[in-house]
């Protein structure tokens, strides 16, 4: 999770795959990607914030950036996201890694 220097959420990062299962039958990696996908459908569908998106499928990663400063209703998507992948975390401790900065 990406936090601006007021440490309101701004973007997120994600990289790699878990390793949990082989590919296509990873639920960590699958539950990972549909909360990223859904915030980023979210933020693009449901609010009119502006953001970057660069995607990597082979290396596993996506991140996305805001342009602008953030409102709260993009914050509580920010926060919704935070909550499910640390929830995942939680569960799957070794095969996630959530970092802040």
């Amino acid at each position: 999770m990406l936090k601006d220097d007021l440490h309101r959420f701004c973007g997120f990062h994600v990289v790699g795959h878990s390793g949990y299962q082989e590919e296509g039958s990873d639920i960590v990696c699958s539950a990972v990607s549909t909360l990223t996908i859904n915030t980023v459908n979210s933020l693009e569908h449901l609010t009119h914030t502006r953001f970057t998106l660069q995607t990597d499928e082979k290396r596993g990663e996506m991140k996305l950036l805001c342009k602008d400063a953030v409102t709260d209703s993009e914050q509580l998507l920010f926060q919704s996201l935070e909550l499910g992948l640390k929830s995942i975390a939680d569960s799957y401790s070794e095969y996630v890694n959530l970092i802040k900065s």
